[in-house]
């Protein structure tokens, strides 16, 4: 089974800032009475307090009045630092994720782009299962410039979670990312997104964990076999930023980032990310077996009300309420009844159905798991070995496309036209393939005057010049606009 790093707290990482208060902007302060001059109610000075690494308090443990600007300038500084440290850790192992996708006639057309993150130094790579739906070719760009076509190793509609494989050269290695632990994460953490939002390459936003186990099919009672609890930030997170990491301080990878509440498809405030505990676990999955092996507990469950709690005599409204229990699956077997709530598995609280059904998806079919369950005004403890759900195996291949034509490899053709100049001809940009290697590069009509130094003043010139290219070669153009010339370079398609 493969085995993904996780980074421990304090190992070799950044270290967390300790700060007791970090203000960004004007601070909210409960304060008692004070007098205009200063002093406190019963006449004494009210001073702030030096700090020593965090805000401090004054005797009476009341925060200061006022922050002195050095301190808040020192506050600030180490913020960025963390920021800055995070982004150096994960920043190498990010990559941005271009597909093309087959069109009606099977000629190559521009399909998705994303974002993603190497899970290991082999070169396998993790994105959204939506980037790469349908996806003819992909190319993954890392940080670091390098451009590679990869291959589908898995893709799992239901979580999301997509799973490819770089084409590297004998013994070469990539960075790979450093995992932390969803679980770990509060409600408040800072964190930051990373992928390329936009068409804007390699672009970092902070955020603060705004929610966790949050539904985004709401309504849907009992559909277990689909994600539905996502880590919400208000870090910026736009088309471009799927399948991307969610950091904490620490650079260590506790989400992927995969959509976005929004009215006209740009950010207002509300991203969504992929639990890492989840993506690991999927990972492993694809990598093995090509497809998700999902445990399947026989319920349908959902939240509990007030009215509920009390009738069960439960102190708080918690847990998760069977509705349903459906017969000679795993809970009818070890004896869960409809009525029953679940308080907790293997010990880890339940607060809602949807919690319950987030921990099971990080079990595996056949694991006997232990549940805490409130039956009206009694409490006990049942065992339960899961069952699985019918794996969905779907069709992987990639759409047939149509024979290659001259250019393709370069990404655009190229046409004749009269010199001018009183000879012979001279041989101009005419298609640009879209999502091809030259799209964005170069503009129809521009002169096309030698390729990888080989003049060109033909069409058949232009052919012998890139005949022998293959996939990932360098091309290098000299153009000329008008009087200007220029150079451009980038690689072959694979």
């Amino acid at each position: 089974m493969p085995t993904f790093r996780r980074a421990p707290r304090g190992a070799s990482v950044p270290p967390r800032l300790s700060l007791a208060a970090l203000v960004l902007l004007p601070p909210v302060l409960a304060l008692g009475a004070c007098h205009r001059d200063g002093s406190g109610s019963d006449g004494s000075a009210v001073r702030p307090v030096a700090l020593a690494g965090e805000v401090g308090r004054d005797a009476g443990g009341a925060l200061p009045l006022q922050e002195p600007e050095g301190v808040r300038s020192t506050l600030a500084r180490e913020l960025s630092g963390a920021f800055r440290e995070a982004a150096a850790v994960a920043m190498p192992a990010v990559v941005r994720v271009q597909t093309e996708r087959a069109d009606r006639r099977g000629r190559r057309a521009r399909g998705p782009r994303g974002s993603g993150f190497v899970l290991d130094e082999a070169g396998h790579v993790v994105t959204n299962h939506h980037v790469v739906d349908r996806a003819s070719r992909i190319l993954v760009t890392l940080a670091g410039g390098r451009t590679y076509e990869a291959e589908l190793v898995g893709s799992d509609e239901d979580s999301d979670v997509a799973v490819l494989a770089l084409r590297l050269g004998d013994r070469e290695t990539v960075p790979a990312a450093r995992l932390g632990l969803a679980e770990e994460v509060a409600v408040g953490d800072w964190v930051l997104a990373l992928g390329s939002p936009l068409d804007l390459e390699f672009t970092v936003t902070a955020g603060i964990v705004s929610a966790k186990g949050r539904t985004l099919t709401l309504g849907v009672e009992g559909r277990q076999t689909a994600l539905e609890s996502f880590i919400q930030t208000d870090a910026a997170i736009n088309p471009g930023n799927s399948g991307g990491p969610l950091v904490d301080l620490d650079g260590r990878v506790i989400g992927v980032n995969a959509a976005i509440q929004s009215t006209d498809r740009r950010f207002i405030g509300y991203g969504f990310a992929i639990p890492i505990d989840i993506v690991a676990r999927v990972a492993e999955d694809l990598m093995e077996d090509g497809f998700v092996h999902r445990p399947r507990l026989g319920v349908t469950v959902r939240d509990l009300s007030d009215a509920d709690a009390e009738a069960y005599g439960l102190e708080r409204v918690e847990g998760a309420w069977i509705s349903g229990v459906q017969g000679g699956l795993a809970a009818d077997r070890a004896g869960l009844r409809q009525g029953d709530v679940v308080l907790a598995i293997d010990g880890r609280g339940v607060a809602t159905s949807n919690e319950l059904t987030t921990l099971l998806a990080q079990r595996r079919p056949g694991d006997r798991v232990r549940l805490t369950v409130r039956r009206f005004g009694d409490t006990r403890e049942i065992a339960v070995r899961l069952d699985e759900f019918a794996p969905a195996r779907a069709d992987r291949s990639p759409p047939v496309l149509v024979a290659e034509e001259p250019g393709d490899r370069v990404g655009f053709a190229v046409a004749p036209v009269r010199s001018g100049r009183g000879e012979g001809t001279r041989v101009v940009v005419e298609d640009i393939a879209p999502g091809g290697p030259a799209d964005g590069r170069l503009v129809p009509g521009w002169e096309v005057v030698s390729v990888n130094g080989v003049a060109v003043g033909s069409p058949a010139d232009f052919a012998r010049a890139t005949a022998r290219l293959e996939g990932g070669d360098l091309v290098s153009l000299i153009l000329r606009d008008g009087a200007d010339e220029r150079i451009v370079n980038y690689r072959a398609t694979p």
